[in-house]
């Protein structure tokens, strides 16, 4: 018993190493599409000097582990095959990740460059929204892993159909919010960067929940997915609506209606407030859209 454990802890360690390993590769991977974070990839990192330039390393960190939570190691067919099978996959995630990151910046901040707003105006708006943007993606990224179930072909098509997803709810952003992307970017507004946190974290929740069901036709599991995205589009706007209602959140105060909301420099608790209600909403869409269970509700004939 205790030769077996011992056996056990020497393989865990083993395949801990073996993660470290391909966390190196990640790293050194961002040199082809991301050179730009050469200094904040290959130098001694201070956490303390720049907090934007934290926020953007650390996310990278954290969304690199939030995918490899999917992996489940398999000794069946031995040792050789399981460290292969485990290199290959983590190779296959962080090219997703990064090129799934690099397509999701580039559709948000196109105007922005990271050696301006962080190296040089140390933009911690900007920092935010790149957080939230690669949680969002590894969150997406990991429910894609799952539905393809070690398919490649059905990877490549879940991946760019998730990438397309997300993309589109990326461009909706303007017209949920009260606020102005790039010109409040420019202004490091944290509300903005709070509002389009909330935003986008939502909007990785519902497009999870509307892809993540088996694939037994890719046709009919496609026109699933659109029933569910149309179901969403209903029931969102209803939580929006609903939340405001019964808490009685508005945009105004006073007798005389005085505006709290100023477009041009809004308060951080504006965009708290933005972020919470979408984030809030998309939850209790997915749980409306994807969690009811019929049964024999309604028997087949």
């Amino acid at each position: 018993m205790f030769e077996e454990q011992s056996d056990k802890l020497i393989i865990r360690i083993l395949f801990s190493f073996i993660i470290i390993g391909v966390m190196i590769v990640y790293k050194y991977a961002h040199r082809f599409l991301y050179p730009s974070v050469k200094d904040q990839i290959f130098k001694k990192f201070y956490p303390s000097v720049n907090s934007a330039d934290t926020l953007h390393l650390i996310s990278r960190i954290i969304g690199f582990s939030i995918i490899f939570t999917y992996l489940n190691i398999d000794l069946t067919n031995g040792m050789l095959v399981a460290v292969a099978d485990t290199v290959f996959q983590g190779i296959l995630i962080l090219v997703l990740y990064l090129v799934s990151l690099f397509i999701g910046e580039s559709i948000t901040l196109y105007n922005f460059t990271y050696e301006d707003e962080i190296g040089k105006r140390k933009n911690l708006s900007y920092g935010v929204i790149c957080f939230s943007l690669s949680i969002s993606i590894a969150f997406i990224l990991r429910v894609v892993l799952e539905t393809a179930n070690h398919s490649l072909v059905l990877l490549l098509f879940l991946w760019l159909f998730s990438i397309v997803l997300f993309g589109f709810c990326i461009k909706l952003f303007k017209y949920f919010s009260k606020l102005t992307f790039n010109k409040l970017v420019t202004q490091k507004n944290m509300a903005l960067a709070f509002s389009f946190s909330g935003f986008v974290l939502g909007s990785a929740i519902l497009i999870n929940s509307s892809m993540s069901r088996s694939i037994y036709s890719i046709p009919n599991y496609i026109q699933l997915v659109f029933l569910k995205i149309l179901l969403t589009f209903i029931l969102f706007p209803l939580f929006l609506i609903g939340i405001k209602r019964v808490f009685l959140l508005q945009n105004e105060t006073g007798e005389r209606g005085n505006k709290m909301l100023n477009p041009d420099n809004p308060e951080i608790g504006f965009g708290v407030y933005e972020g919470s209600l979408f984030l809030s909403s998309a939850l209790l869409t997915a749980v409306v859209s994807g969690q009811i269970m019929f049964g024999v509700f309604y028997p087949v004939n």
